[in-house]
């Protein structure tokens, strides 16, 4: 199950790549409309494959000792928040006619990655300090363990609800139908 869920995430970050690539002009980043592209790479690279893959990582039996577990789990999670900070740098500064928080996705997925980050940051934080309590360290790691779910859950609903408003708008200006094809099929990646 583990490598197929591998599978899936890495076949859903190409078909990211090649919509950004291919039907969405390709990538740069000179603060041009092709600047955005990076958003949907960055976002799903983060907040899907490097965030679910820290979520997973004490879920697969491996030979590891519990203190490399840790620090991969930790490594994964901060460039997951720098990788995500970076994708909505990429969406907030292009030069584009669309106003920002124009749409429910823009407030939402912001909102995300602040949480997500904050989330991050208590975590680390806790797990450094070594004068809490018993208590206090299970009472964080309990609330870590509750949300972190929901942050990532949060986040794939939001990337389907850009999925859907690209989808509506290329439907409204154009009829190249391979191309919606694509973008439902990443859509559809997504939630596997």
């Amino acid at each position: 199950k583990i490598w197929a869920c591998g599978m899936f995430e890495h076949l859903c970050l190409m078909f990211v790549c090649l919509w950004s690539g291919i039907w969405r002009g390709g990538f740069a980043w000179d603060k041009s409309f092709l600047q955005f592209n990076w958003h949907p790479v960055l976002m799903v690279t983060s907040l899907v494959m490097l965030y679910g893959n820290a979520m997973v990582l004490y879920r697969v039996p491996l030979k590891w000792s519990r203190w490399w577990c840790k620090l991969t789990h930790a490594g994964l999670l901060f460039v997951a928040v720098l990788l995500s900070v970076l994708g909505v740098h990429a969406a907030f500064h292009t030069a584009n006619n669309i106003p920002h928080l124009y749409l429910l996705h823009s407030w939402t997925g912001t909102s995300t990655v602040a949480l997500f980050t904050l989330q991050v940051q208590y975590t680390l934080t806790s797990l450094m300090m070594t004068d809490l309590s018993q208590y206090l360290h299970c009472f964080t790691l309990g609330k870590v363990e509750h949300n972190k779910n929901k942050y990532f859950h949060f986040s794939k609903t939001f990337y389907l609800i850009a999925i859907f408003f690209k989808t509506c708008i290329s439907y409204l200006y154009s009829n190249n139908s391979l191309k919606n094809f694509f973008t439902n099929s990443t859509g559809v990646l997504l939630v596997i």
